[in-house]
């Protein structure tokens, strides 16, 4: 269960966010979707859930490769987003509920599959909730994770930059944690793939509505140029500042 103090922060944070996060380019970019998609294998027959759905950009991208998709969400503001977005779009296969991903109101074995994707490093207790996504995923199913991944060497800087721009951020988790989180879980063998998520730092920035801080992120950013310390790639690009975030996506089939 998340704490009752993190848990305000986190709806304090994705009430502001809702409609800034789902307009984010970045956040929609269709590579992303195509890779969960592809690690879900998903032909048009399962019931799918998105724990963590935020806005429901994902449940909207992979809506047309399901019978039927389920979004929770603790932030409320989030679950109105998603659920005015997928009516925009017309998508009758969509449905999103407002709850806690480490204690859903869903029996076990309820989905063919269930996915989640930035949102680990938002989590106080990132086990309950694989543990929560597996008991409601049925045998043979698909459990996908996509989420910020930094090397071990770089996740205290990585960790120390997010916290600051986003109150609501705990930790990364390295793949290697990812992957114990799974064996712990009893998940098995587990397959990963990575790739970049380019953002432009301003950008970045304006949708996240950090505190006063903007002038220290870019302070950190800049002075990351070259030495990589924090593990975002940083570089000028004509006096913009833009990072790269290193994503994994980590898939386990449910024994």
């Amino acid at each position: 269960m998340i704490t009752d103090t993190h848990q305000a922060e986190i709806i304090r944070q994705f009430t502001l966010q809702a409609v800034p996060f789902a307009r984010h380019q970045a956040h929609s970019a269709q590579e992303s979707f195509d890779f969960i998609r592809e690690a879900a294998r998903l032909d048009g027959t399962q019931s799918v859930l998105d724990a963590g759905c935020g806005p429901g950009l994902v449940c909207c991208a992979l809506a047309p490769h399901c019978r039927e998709i389920t979004g929770v969400d603790v932030t409320r503001a989030m679950i109105e987003e998603a659920a005015r977005r997928a009516a925009e779009a017309r998508l009758e296969n969509t449905r999103f509920v407002e709850g806690d991903i480490a204690a859903m109101p869903f029996g076990d074995n309820a989905f063919d599959a269930a996915v989640s994707r930035y949102v680990f490093h938002h989590l106080e207790n990132p086990l309950a909730v694989l543990q929560e996504m597996a008991r409601v995923t049925r045998p043979g199913g698909r459990i996908v994770i996509c989420d910020a991944s930094p090397a071990a060497a770089c996740r205290d800087n990585y960790d120390r930059f997010e916290k600051l721009r986003d109150a609501s951020h705990t930790s990364a988790l390295t793949l290697e944690e990812l992957i114990t989180l799974g064996e712990t879980v009893d998940l098995g063998e587990a397959s990963v793939r990575r790739f970049g998520l380019p953002m432009e730092l301003d950008s970045l920035v304006d949708a996240s509505f950090p505190e006063g801080e903007r002038d220290e992120l870019q302070a950190i950013i800049r002075g990351d140029i070259g030495r990589n310390a924090c593990g975002f790639s940083a570089r000028d690009e004509a006096g913009h500042l833009f990072i790269t975030f290193p994503i994994a996506i980590v898939r386990w089939t449910k024994a």
